[in-house]
């Protein structure tokens, strides 16, 4: 056989050999590769799985009412999950706000108090943010206020929702004069002197002096002496005593036209 074809069969035995050891080889990564690709399915699985258990528990538990009334005391679950956690008692309640491990994310809670006693929401771990307080150890919420709460793994969030305004009808001659934040109700009352601009200067001085004093010369007029002659009076002798022989005083008055004196006297 010449030379150069024993030198190409020896090359094609050479591939052949090489592709028949390339196969397992080849065959090992396929299978690892599949190993690896069925891992990350399951795992995407088992997240998607758990996700949407989260989100079922969640819709389902959406508008429940978790009522705990009477207790002081009390954790949230994860069933507590957009539900409405209702607080009422005349005495302090304290909430711990239970965080991870223990709550899976999303979650978040309504809770409200209808008691006279202050709520204390306490978070287990990190801290909670409401209304400017940022990362409080707490937040407390006085009767008939509620607070929309969020985790978010590591710290809570809060909206605070304080109670609303009370209907105060008007009065007449009153007017607000202040607001309880706590309590929703106005208080009304009547306006003084000192609430009308420029008024209290007027009225001091119509205001009655507490000591008065009088200055000069106080003088009584003197009677009209009559022009006319003068009738005497007499008296006929008995128990009666006689006239003055001057009158006390005159009493006048006009008589179409005419004034007339009739002098009056003690006796």
């Amino acid at each position: 056989m010449p030379s150069e074809h024993r030198y190409v069969i020896r090359n094609l035995w050479n591939s052949i050999v090489d592709a028949q050891n390339a196969v397992p080889i080849l065959k090992a990564q396929i299978d690892a590769n599949k190993s690896a690709v069925a891992s990350v399915t399951n795992t995407v699985t088992n997240n998607s799985t758990a996700s949407e258990t989260i989100i079922q528990q969640i819709v389902s538990a959406y508008g429940t009412v978790n009522n705990q009334s009477g207790n002081v005391a009390y954790s949230t679950t994860q069933s507590d999950a957009s539900a409405f956690i209702i607080l009422s008692d005349a005495s302090p309640v304290a909430v711990s706000l239970t965080a991870a491990p223990v709550i899976t994310l999303p979650f978040a809670c309504t809770i409200l108090n209808f008691g006279a006693g202050t709520v204390t929401l306490t978070p287990a771990s990190g801290a909670i943010t409401y209304s400017g307080n940022l990362a409080a150890a707490s937040l407390v919420l006085p009767q008939y206020f509620a607070a929309s709460i969020a985790f978010d793994g590591v710290n809570f969030w809060a909206v605070l929702i304080p109670i609303g305004p009370q209907n105060t009808p008007a009065v007449t001659h009153e007017f607000l004069t202040a607001y309880n934040s706590l309590t929703g109700a106005f208080s009304q009352a009547a306006a003084a002197i000192a609430d009308v601009t420029g008024l209290s200067a007027a009225l001091a001085l119509l205001a009655p002096l507490a000591s008065p004093t009088f200055s000069g010369t106080v003088t009584q007029p003197t009677p009209p002496v009559l022009t006319a002659a003068v009738t005497a009076t007499s008296a006929t002798a008995g128990a009666a005593s006689a006239l003055p022989s001057a009158p006390l005083g005159y009493l006048d008055w006009s008589v179409n036209g005419v004034t007339v004196k009739v002098p009056f006297y003690s006796v």
